[in-house]
């Protein structure tokens, strides 16, 4: 009977005791009932997964990070005017076009990523009766330069190019100056237009027979060079930016046109420096002087066969200037280089090669122009506002990319002919478009809401 009580009270003690415990443990705060993870994800300010069974606590702690989280800068849109006011910037466009005896063209603006206009004025080839659509490809002249040495530097990136190393180990040694013979010629100065090397009467020799002929049988004539020292004197050129093709070339040991070609493509672009390249070569646009058409680039046979007597590793064209491509995919390479080196969140360029591009590299006291990496700074445009880009000429057409790489917006010109010339480094049409688009993406006077005081 007695050891029948003992375990009776052994039995009461120790639900008595179960019941202390319980509430000693109900009083306990949350906190340290944590796991040791999940403090040290608080701590450093992480975020948690949200899961079913964490959901209740995750709002609760996320309550003392509130103030921290409304401090953080809001994702990145576009805060241009544009939507409402379509039909008013088109009139105004075509106005400009109108007065500057465009044949065809189009005008497109891009902001914070995204291609926020687009709009199409007349014909792509008057004589066929095609009208210009989003899928006429223009040829774009020398904007090709920017979009060249966009694709040099995104080598630099992945350790295939050093752009101050001398470029005649690895592209052809005559192309050394003799009378620099211990200087070397880097890719730098070809992007910068320094290189000594000049669009001499050789150079234009070389270029108006077909097949081409090869780089060696320049190099062997005087009148490729300034006479300058490589690195010390401006001198426009594009010899030289062609020749940042056979640099791409010895670095990856493709043919330019390919390799650039894939890279289009892999941004989901309809575009490439060989005519017979696009998916449809009939939609590029005729060019125009006077009227008169003056070059017909969907007739033309492929321009491969054109390059049969350059060896890889050394083109010396191209990438200076035959760059096919419509306006709407010309912006959203805009898109990369105005913003942060992405395209629709895709890495295209680090921002370090792409903030070395927009570097002012080279200043010419003679001509005025501002030369970054390819692309050249338009400082007489907007009061205040320091654009960059390039321009393009050729065959009666004018062309422009120019953008604001502080507002990460911008605007492609491109047209098939267009009359007027230059004033402060900047063609008319170019200046009348992007003078009219810019109201509608500077901040309004009463704005103030996302201005920096």
């Amino acid at each position: 009977m007695a050891e029948m009580k003992n375990v009776f009270y052994l039995r009461v003690l120790a639900l008595v005791l179960a019941l202390v415990c319980l509430l000693c443990a109900c009083s306990v705060p949350k906190a340290l009932l944590s796991s040791s993870d999940e403090i040290l994800s608080e701590e450093s300010g992480a975020e948690e997964p949200e899961t079913e069974s964490s959901a209740e606590y995750s709002e609760e702690a996320s309550e003392p990070y509130s103030e921290q989280e409304t401090e953080q800068e809001p994702e990145k849109g576009p805060v241009n005017r544009v939507s409402g006011n379509e039909e008013e910037i088109d009139a105004a466009v075509d106005r400009i076009f109108a007065g500057f005896n465009v044949v065809g063209g189009s005008v497109a603006a891009f902001e914070k990523g995204e291609v926020v206009y687009l709009h199409h004025y007349g014909m792509a080839n008057r004589e066929r009766g095609l009208a210009v659509t989003d899928d006429t490809r223009f040829r774009t002249a020398s904007i090709a330069k920017a979009v060249t040495s966009l694709f040099a530097m995104r080598l630099v990136d992945e350790g295939r190019l050093d752009i101050d190393a001398d470029i005649c180990p690895m592209v052809n040694e005559k192309l050394r100056n003799p009378a620099y013979p211990n200087e070397p010629v880097t890719t730098r100065q070809l992007m910068t237009h320094t290189s000594g090397l000049i669009d001499g009467a050789a150079y234009k020799e070389a270029i108006s027979s077909l097949p081409f002929a090869p780089l060696e049988t320049l190099l062997t004539d005087g009148r490729i060079r300034s006479g300058a020292k490589p690195g010390t004197k401006y001198a426009y050129t594009n010899f030289g930016m062609g020749l940042v093709s056979g640099v791409i070339e010895s670095a990856t040991g493709e043919r330019f046109y390919d390799h650039t070609y894939e890279l289009f493509e892999s941004l989901g672009m309809d575009a490439a420096y060989i005519n017979a390249m696009l998916s449809d070569k009939t939609q590029i646009a005729t060019m125009y002087r006077n009227g008169e058409p003056t070059a017909e680039p969907s007739v033309w046979k492929d321009m491969r066969l054109d390059y049969v007597n350059i060896p890889v590793g050394q083109m010396y064209m191209l990438g200076h200037g035959d760059l096919y491509i419509s306006a709407r995919d010309l912006a959203r390479i805009g898109c990369i280089m105005a913003g942060d080196g992405t395209l629709d969140g895709v890495r295209v360029i680090s921002e370090e090669s792409l903030g070395e591009m927009h570097t002012v590299q080279f200043t010419d006291s003679e001509s005025g122009a501002v030369r970054g990496l390819g692309v050249e700074r338009f400082d007489h445009i907007i009061d205040g506002k320091h654009f960059w880009g390039h321009q393009g000429n050729a065959y009666g057409m004018l062309s422009g990319l120019i953008y604001d790489i502080d507002d990460e917006c911008g605007f492609v010109i491109l047209t098939n002919s267009c009359s007027g010339g230059k004033k402060d480094g900047v063609y008319g049409v170019n200046r009348a478009v992007v003078t009219e688009l810019w109201q509608y993406f500077e901040p309004a006077a009463d704005d103030t809401g996302g201005a920096e005081e």
